[in-house]
């Protein structure tokens, strides 16, 4: 904790990131490392203050398990209305769970425990940071297409097919707003 705490040059980048809208995916630890801080061993260390969330690693799990949640809003990984199946196994517990209601969560936990009050999913602008880690054969068919739409800056083909095309490929880019400049999706 006190390493990340101290690296200021990893922290203000991911600070830039997300304030320049860039799209930020965070599950578990990685929701941790944006919140405000962590307390271990009764030290309290700064992460990159991206939610107001203060956490404290606890000497046995807070929340092992199956989970499962509805998407109640739109956001840039999930559709609203979609239901999604993971897991959360952490050892951080939030000491500050009045936070939770001042910022905008887009899932309502059918199972598990997520953040708090039976949300997760913190949002700020294209920023989602969960407990829940996703599991890859949920019932979100769409989780796939998105993730290569960004991988592929927004377009409808690859650059492989463009480049390795004899002919010229024209592509198309079904969700404007998503044409970054990635050479990954960049996640905490």
């Amino acid at each position: 904790a006190r390493a990340l705490g101290e690296n200021t040059k990893f922290i203000q980048s991911i600070r830039e990131f997300v304030m320049a809208g860039m799209p930020v995916y965070a599950e578990c630890g990685g929701l941790v490392y944006l919140s405000d801080s962590i307390i271990v061993d009764g030290k309290r260390y700064p992460m990159a203050g991206i939610f107001p969330f203060v956490f404290e690693l606890s000497k046995r799990p807070e929340a092992h398990g199956y989970t499962e949640f509805m998407v109640e809003a739109d956001n840039p990984f999930y559709r609203n209305g979609t239901c999604v199946r993971g897991h959360e196994f952490r050892y951080s517990r939030l000491v500050n769970p009045g936070t939770v209601r001042d910022i905008a969560t887009v899932f309502a936990m059918k199972r598990g425990t997520g953040i708090a009050a039976g949300r997760d999913g913190a949002l700020f602008k294209n920023t989602l940071a969960t407990f829940s880690h996703t599991h890859a054969l949920t019932a979100n068919a769409d989780w796939d297409r998105r993730l290569r739409l960004w991988r592929q800056h927004g377009m409808s083909v690859s650059d492989a097919t463009r480049h390795g095309s004899p002919r010229v490929v024209f592509e198309e880019y079904p969700e404007p707003g998503f044409n970054y400049r990635l050479t990954d999706i960049q996640a905490a």
